[in-house]
């Protein structure tokens, strides 16, 4: 084969001729990778600063149950808060889907439940910032899930762990002279027929747990019909806040706050 052949063969258009589509294709391929390499890079650089970040909102979470609310649904006070701030935003006023949203969510919160759910909110945000950075991003709303669910776990953990440690003592402490006689019929967390006797269920606890103001009614008919029900909620003072012999017996409708926070049980819990 004659040289000027070979080049012929070297050069066929239909078999060596440069294509640009693929070396653009090759370029965009590198391009790419590149990015993939500095995300790559960013992220590793990140998660030092988000693992700080996670590790100061759980230390926080441990706080929520000892100093705010013990009872806290963390989930729920982020979703009515954010909710309102919505609201309240004259942009979202003409919203549909918000306003209908709104008015199923906040329909069932009243005005104290509000109050006490942002001052949870602000408490929690101050103290761990890096939640308002994911509040209203859609790319984090992964991370900003995760990490209520984890903050909740750390809270329902510290008010397992405390209300264990009163169990043995309960029957003690919730007496009025404890070093004299204990509640009656006497209650143990060993067993489950002495923890189904506790709360409610036991007609001295129940006395004290009962809402205050309907210490003489409600309470008498629901232990003469355990299927009634009886609304109790942390909006309602229970007896135990309440001086006398028998929690709330001193209790005045006309002016609650006489002799609140003035029980025999706040003395009690506060030395133990």
């Amino acid at each position: 084969m004659s040289e000027s052949s070979n080049m012929a063969v070297a050069w066929n258009p239909e078999t060596n001729a440069v294509n640009p589509s693929h070396n653009e294709d090759k370029e965009d391929t590198r391009k790419k990778g590149n990015r993939k390499a500095r995300k790559r890079d960013s992220s590793a650089k990140e998660n030092p600063e988000m693992a700080a970040a996670r590790k100061q909102c759980l230390t926080i979470a441990k706080y929520i149950p000892h100093g705010l609310d013990v009872f806290c649904n963390l989930h729920e006070v982020f979703q009515v808060i954010v909710l309102m701030d919505q609201v309240a935003d004259s942009d979202n006023q003409e919203n549909e889907g918000l306003q209908t949203a709104a008015q199923k969510i906040l329909g069932k919160i009243d005005e104290r439940t509000g109050v006490r759910y942002r001052r949870t909110f602000h408490y929690v945000t101050i103290l761990a910032p890096h939640l308002l950075t994911l509040i209203g991003n859609k790319t984090k709303g992964v991370e900003l899930d995760n990490l209520i669910k984890e903050m909740q776990a750390e809270i329902t953990h510290i008010r397992t762990e405390d209300g264990s440690r009163l169990r043995k003592v309960v029957g003690s402490y919730a007496a009025p002279h404890p070093n004299k006689q204990v509640v009656q019929p006497p209650i143990s967390s060993e067993s489950k027929a002495g923890r189904a006797r506790m709360r409610f269920n036991h007609p001295q606890l129940g006395q004290i747990l009962c809402p205050v103001k309907y210490l003489q009614d409600s309470l008498q008919k629901w232990f003469e019909d355990p299927s009634d029900t009886m609304k109790v909620t942390a909006n309602v003072w229970p007896a135990y806040l309440y001086p006398g012999k028998t929690p709330g017996s001193e209790y005045d409708p006309k002016e609650i706050s006489r002799g609140l926070f003035k029980g025999y049980l706040m003395e009690h819990i506060s030395i133990i």
